[in-house]
């Protein structure tokens, strides 16, 4: 198995409508965090309760 640096092969942004909807639906089997990461991520980024990043991978272009 090759190895994979998350660091040298990933970068962050932030989590936003636009990332969401090039990506597939998250889906972790934890039906909270699945609708929280679907739906109620952009409410609380709107009423100032958080902000929330991704990770992704350099080989796909989406900046």
């Amino acid at each position: 198995m090759p190895n994979f640096s998350f660091v040298e092969n990933t970068f962050m942004v932030p989590y936003t409508k636009t990332v969401a909807d090039y990506c597939n639906l998250f889906s972790c089997g934890d039906e909270d965090l699945d609708d929280f990461f679907n739906n109620d991520v952009f409410l609380y980024e709107k009423e100032l309760l958080g902000k929330t990043y991704c990770w992704i991978d350099k080989k796909i272009n989406v900046r």
